[in-house]
């Protein structure tokens, strides 16, 4: 998916992209104003978040969906994730930590490992009902089974790391 499919869009195109930008930032920091609130007890604020989080993710989806089609079989939804999206992000955050520095590197440097540690996923298993993931609530990292060592992408102890269900 190189980044000339965006760069070729028409102007609703382009704003259909901005949405899905705007709206999957907002559910992202929605659901991180969450998670403070509930760390200072504050459950109604945190229910609140919770749920404009939600809101926020569903109108992220409808515009991912005018923006790219249909969602496809799961066969079509692997291919596509891993076998066209996934190598782009990983130039991508190659690219883009070559030409930054400062704190910006370290997070494509990241990003980058989290795409690696990611694939990983999709290439070394077969999924099952029983498959535990965890995701490492700092910086995303995904794991099979009980974490029991530091993550190994942003060195967070393992009670950071977060069953999916």
């Amino acid at each position: 998916m190189p980044l000339e499919r965006y760069v070729m869009l028409d102007q609703t195109q382009l704003d259909i992209a901005l949405a899905f930008a705007l709206e999957s930032r907002a559910a992202a920091r929605s659901q991180a104003f969450a998670l403070k609130a509930a760390q200072e007890n504050r459950g109604p604020e945190a229910r609140l978040f919770r749920a404009l989080s939600a809101s926020q993710s569903v109108a992220a989806r409808r515009w991912l969906m005018l923006l790219r089609g249909k969602i496809g079989d799961t066969g079509q939804n692997l291919q596509e994730a891993f076998q066209e999206e996934m190598p782009w992000k990983l130039e991508c955050y190659a690219q883009w930590q070559a030409r930054t520095a400062g704190g910006p590197a370290k997070a494509f440097e990241q990003a980058g490992e989290i795409a690696r540690r990611q694939e990983e996923l999709y290439h070394g298993h077969s999924p099952s009902e029983e498959t535990p993931y965890q995701v490492c609530a700092v910086c995303g990292c995904p794991a099979l089974g009980p974490v029991t060592e530091r993550c190994p992408v942003c060195g967070a102890l393992p009670e950071k790391f977060q069953a999916v269900d």
